[in-house]
């Protein structure tokens, strides 16, 4: 089967479902599928993940540099077209840029049917940030873009939940995402991480894990680091500034007096974070607003304990299978939470790490997935 996949970006920095993306598309390669990848690029990259992706046998077409507003490019509308035009359905993966709107009109013109991967953009959160500017794209053309739609995608029940109050037409697929390979089969020693930045093994770890934005929740971990009774635990911030937003974290940083206490890494993949995961005493996600969380599942598999907020779309599967903490967005709850978790459960650890390679296993979505497409295709299989 050829499937279109279409993106904003393409580049690691592009963040969750850019991430997703990869694994699927290499899954669905793998079972033999052709996947071909159209995507933008916004920010100055290597292209090394296109590169990666090339050498595993598949296509990418990549448009750029694209401009505001919508990240619009002249040759954006005919690389789709071109990409589509023997594709057997187009998969439109996020919002709110030109591609999204330019995959539906290609589509429509080449009487091809797509599917549509929101990746938690039509969350309450989501809408309320440039909020004037996404509601009048929904009026002009996405609403219709949407409805279109042959189905959408969401990731969990939390995100079905926030897409059905748009009463939007095309049915709705609860599919979540994996996890690589390298995690999958991963037996890292613990350690390895904590020599590198310098922290010692009776250190208490926290890790955040992802861009660092408004919304992701340093809002509430830094207080709530400060309001630890775990006095001596750390907290290690990896991920990429958004824009100049960690100038705002640091002076929060400072205001609450654990400056000592935090430490800054960077953006980090590969090998170097599955090393931060495992030596990791619990990974924090209190954000305000989390479609599936990846990091979360990340670490699941890995043992890791977790502590996330009740607006991540994993916290479901956490309740259910006592993985974890799931508090409010709130300080205290937050505080409290992290450390009841400080306490490593290693029966809890050995189930999460069986429970999570056995949910997030790439071969088993990307299968489902391409049911699913075979259905779209032919709906006398029912």
């Amino acid at each position: 089967m050829r499937i279109v996949h279409t993106i904003s970006g393409i580049e690691p920095e592009s963040g969750g479902p850019t991430s997703a993306l990869c694994g699927l598309v290499r899954a669905q390669a793998k079972l033999g599928h052709k996947p071909h990848i159209v995507g933008c690029w916004k920010f100055a990259s290597s292209f090394k993940l296109a590169d990666e992706l090339r050498a595993d046998g598949i296509d990418v077409t990549i448009v750029g540099p694209t401009r505001w507003p919508f990240y619009r490019h002249p040759d954006l509308g005919p690389s789709i077209e071109a990409a589509a035009a023997d594709a057997d359905l187009i998969h439109v993966h996020a919002m709110w840029d030109a591609v999204n709107h330019l995959s539906a009109v290609a589509a429509r013109k080449l009487k091809k049917p797509y599917v549509w991967t929101p990746h938690g953009m039509l969350d309450r959160w989501n809408m309320r940030r440039n909020g004037l500017f996404k509601r009048a794209c929904l009026a002009a053309f996405l609403r219709r873009d949407l409805n279109d739609a042959t189905l959408l995608n969401v990731a969990t029940d939390f995100e079905a939940e926030n897409v059905a109050r748009w009463k939007l037409r095309p049915p709705v697929f609860i599919k979540g995402f994996g996890l690589s390979d390298e995690l999958l089969s991963a037996d890292i020693p613990r350690g390895r991480y904590r020599q590198q930045i310098g922290l010692t093994s009776d250190v208490p770890m926290v890790l955040f894990l992802g861009r660092i934005q408004r919304g992701k929740g340093l809002e509430t971990l830094i207080p709530a680091l400060a309001a630890l009774q775990h006095r001596d635990a750390v907290l290690v911030i990896a991920g990429p500034d958004e824009g100049t937003y960690r100038q705002q974290i640091e002076s929060l940083i400072a205001a609450h007096g654990v400056t000592a206490r935090v430490k800054f890494v960077g953006m980090i993949s590969g090998a170097s974070k599955l090393e931060a995961l495992t030596d990791a005493d619990v990974l924090a996600a209190p954000s305000a607003h989390e479609n599936f969380g990846i990091s979360v599942a990340e670490a699941l598999a890995l043992g890791t304990p977790v502590v996330v907020s009740d607006q991540v779309g994993l916290a479901d599967f956490i309740r259910e299978h006592d993985l974890g903490r799931v508090a409010p967005v709130e300080v205290a709850a937050t505080a409290a939470a992290l450390d009841v978790t400080l306490t490593r459960d290693e029966a809890r650890s050995a189930r999460s790490r069986t429970l999570a390679r056995t949910a997030f296993a790439w071969p088993t979505i990307a299968t489902a997935w391409m049911a699913e497409y075979a259905r779209i295709l032919d709906p006398t299989r029912g």
